[in-house]
């Protein structure tokens, strides 16, 4: 184990906190934003009842609201995008199997011992699996089509999940598997970081504009990742790149 002075020390101390506290704004933050991006981004979106009889008469076009679509139509519409179907799919944890297995097939010829393939592959099923147990002890669920979200009681899911265990959001597990393999890219190829987290944000983005999920559920799965992304990468990391990265004084 390294040595670390008290003055380390205390400065670890600090970050964490300083670290903890910015997650904590940015839940809140993203807690406060659910209502007003789901209504900007989500297909599915339907206002009240109440909300639609405040709007003057003279505003709604008769034969528009005749002909105009479901929300399950319109999310379906969507989902048959081409450029929905490629992000969704960046959330689909046998994606991670193929890109990270491939690249596994190659280190291992290389004679490389840590592979970043298998480091992929066991971000995105670590973090997706993480997701799927917080989802019953969290216990919130999906929004309804005004936007709405409803809170079982906390471990509601896992001590009675025939009534507590259904239709839960909080974190998105797409989105979770989809961060835990590009944050582990952006860790171990830096090079092509930025295109794997852009990948992880559009769906992340299918996820909203499905109207499947809140956007704090995006949020925290991407934040579940960052956090995991560190452990695994270093766990992946050859002893002579970490060496190197040690003595490393630019």
């Amino acid at each position: 184990m390294k040595y670390r002075s008290p003055y380390e020390r205390r400065l670890g101390r600090l970050r964490l906190i300083r670290r903890g506290a910015i997650i904590a704004a940015l839940l809140v933050v993203s807690l406060w934003l659910d209502g007003p991006a789901y209504r900007v981004l989500a297909v599915t979106y339907e206002p009240t009842t109440e909300a639609i009889e405040e709007v003057p008469a003279g505003d709604l076009d008769s034969s528009e609201a005749l002909t105009r679509l479901t929300p399950a139509q319109r999310k379906a519409r969507v989902e048959s995008r081409d450029w929905y179907q490629m992000f969704r799919a960046v959330g689909y944890l046998p994606t991670w199997l193929l890109i990270g297995g491939a690249i596994w097939l190659v280190d291992r010829r290389a004679g490389r011992m840590r592979s970043g393939g298998a480091a992929m592959i066991v971000g995105a099923a670590g973090t997706g699996l993480v997701a799927e147990i917080l989802k019953p002890i969290l216990g919130r669920h999906r929004p309804a089509l005004d936007g709405s979200l409803d809170w079982n009681p906390l471990f509601g899911g896992v001590f009675q999940p025939e009534v507590y265990g259904h239709s839960l959001g909080l974190p998105s597990s797409h989105t979770a598997v989809a961060f835990g393999a590009a944050f582990v890219v952006a860790r171990m190829y830096p090079g092509a970081g930025l295109v794997a987290l852009l990948a992880a944000t559009g769906c992340g983005f299918t996820r909203l504009i499905a109207g499947a999920h809140a956007f704090s559920d995006v949020v925290l799965a991407g934040m579940i990742a960052w956090m995991l992304s560190a452990l695994i990468a270093k766990a992946f990391t050859e002893p002579s790149q970490r060496l190197t990265a040690l003595m490393r004084f630019d």
